[in-house]
């Protein structure tokens, strides 16, 4: 029986079988999946400390060359959590894109979120992931040589007790399942409420349970080189082992706009930031690397409270083999603590306690009003959520609330029912003539409330193609729907207007 009810399995292991030959003709210890499925029963059940876990995996190449077959579909239908082998092989093989569309589509309406573990074997290049993969971080199970390039998979042929690398990995592995199963457990035996987000594909993502977490407070762990992957598993560890959530938890888009849009939502919601910094660094850009990215998010995000932002390099580095000039001066940066590892850690947990004694003030409430026509609301909505996003990594010291109406009424009439910093007409796929007429509103708002005003903004959405708006009254903001710095430039001056009683 499963840990999890109503499950059959707890874990479905999905690989090419190629990728299980004997390296060693004769020494079935030298097949690499089965070496690694048996080291996760036993270090599973030793984390579960209870009943053995299920875990189904094809030993008798049930289904060859050929699609999936029936007892692979049942299996793969009542399990848990599906542990994926990456490898070139698996993107080839017709059978594991069943497996795990099959996958999927049973547990879609539940949620996925947290039930998909990639086991790296070899280093495949993440654009040839398949979809429904890519945020995903998975655990790799290689190393890789900086300068060069060249892999070597860890526990070949056989798992050496004296490669640390493949068993810290291992323990990573056993640890987050462990967690899941219990997590899937306690959720099985509490009523179903229809909570989360629909994700690209259709799939509503359920947020996971956080076994041991006694606070709601996370920590920023960012990502490191490929060198320094080993201390951050050990930093995220001591942590979680703290009962803290740990972000990022899933893995960012590369383009330089993307990526520095998730870091920045992530970093909103985290109460400290660590970085650890050796000599390589990866870029972003022509001038940028990410992580000076990730450092210039953080920095802003804590400007006033320079405590929460902890950077951490190992007394070994020469930060004269830094390739990036940019990098370099990160690393001598005087804010960057140049101690070992095992000093560092506590400054995290000393920095949160901090964070507990020492409670935000609040500079007072920002209540923005989104005007907008019928044909403009999913625009309204989105406008929304942007103000949001914005506010909560650049003005956390104010509460940013929003109302949108919709509707033929004028400025006038729709600003009785309650004050506002900040009034935005929405102007995309709504009459021109309904926007002159707004606008027109604004100007004579303004003019009455000469005292601190509440500032005023159009907000030039889709599509591009429109009748331009031949008024444009003084002290009115015009805002790009697609440029972010402006919108910010926007809230700036809303935050600066004074309280309002």
């Amino acid at each position: 029986m499963a840990i999890v009810p109503g499950f059959e399995n707890d874990l479905f292991i999905s690989y090419a079988h190629i990728d299980n030959s004997e390296l060693i003709p004769g020494r079935p210890e030298s097949r690499w999946i089965t070496a690694l499925r048996n080291s996760l029963q036993i270090l599973v059940n030793q984390k579960l400390g209870g009943s053995p876990v299920q875990i189904w995996r094809d030993l008798n190449d049930l289904h060859g060359n050929a699609s999936v077959t029936p007892e692979i579909q049942q299996a793969i239908q009542s399990t848990a959590l599906l542990v994926v082998i990456m490898t070139q092989a698996v993107l080839e093989r017709p059978w594991c894109r069943q497996e795990r569309e099959l996958f999927i589509a049973k547990n879609a309406a539940a949620g996925l979120e947290g039930r998909i573990f990639l086991i790296h074997k070899d280093d495949v290049a993440r654009e040839k992931w398949p979809a429904e993969f890519q945020d995903l971080i998975g655990y790799p199970f290689f190393t890789k040589d900086a300068e060069t390039g060249q892999t070597e998979t860890l526990g070949v042929p056989v798992p050496d007790p004296t490669e640390k690398d493949y068993f810290r990995q291992l323990e990573r592995l056993r640890s987050d399942i462990a967690s899941r199963l219990i997590a899937m457990r306690s959720q099985a035996n509490q009523p179903r409420t229809p909570v989360g987000n629909q994700t690209a594909l259709g799939v509503q993502v359920v947020p996971s349970v956080q076994v041991g977490r006694d606070s709601d407070q996370s920590v920023f762990v960012s990502e490191v080189s490929a060198d320094l992957e080993d201390e951050r598993d050990n930093v995220v560890q001591y942590l979680r082992g703290a009962g803290l959530r740990v972000l990022p938890d899933r893995f960012y888009p590369r383009a330089v706009d993307e990526y520095t849009r998730e870091a920045g939502r992530d970093m909103a919601e985290s109460q400290v930031f660590v970085q650890l910094l050796g000599a390589h660094a990866t870029r972003a850009s022509e001038d940028r690397t990410y992580e000076g990215i990730q450092c210039d998010l953080a920095r802003q995000r804590f400007s006033d409270e320079p405590y929460r932002t902890l950077l951490w390099r190992s007394p070994l580095v020469d930060v004269s083999k830094a390739k990036f000039v940019d990098h370099q001066q990160l690393l001598d940066a005087a804010d960057v603590l140049n101690e070992d590892l095992e000093e560092f850690k506590p400054r995290v947990i000393q920095a949160l306690k901090r964070t507990r004694t020492q409670a935000v003030t609040i500079h007072g409430d920002r209540f923005v009003l989104i005007h907008t026509g019928e044909e403009d609301l999913p625009i309204a909505d989105q406008v929304a959520d942007r103000i949001r996003e914005i506010a909560e990594l650049h003005y956390p010291r104010f509460e940013f609330g929003h109302d949108i109406v919709a509707g033929t009424d004028l400025l006038s009439v729709v600003t009785e029912a309650d004050e506002y910093d900040g009034l935005i007409v929405l102007y995309g796929e709504t009459p021109q003539a309904w926007v002159h007429q707004q606008v027109r509103g604004l100007r004579t708002l303004m003019l009455k409330q000469k005292q601190d005003p509440p500032r005023c903004a159009v907000l030039l959405g889709p599509p591009t193609r429109r009748e331009p708006l031949r008024c444009r009254p003084p002290r009115v903001w015009f805002v790009d729907w697609d440029d972010e710095s402006q919108l910010r430039g926007f809230l700036d001056a809303v935050t600066e207007s004074g309280p309002k009683s």
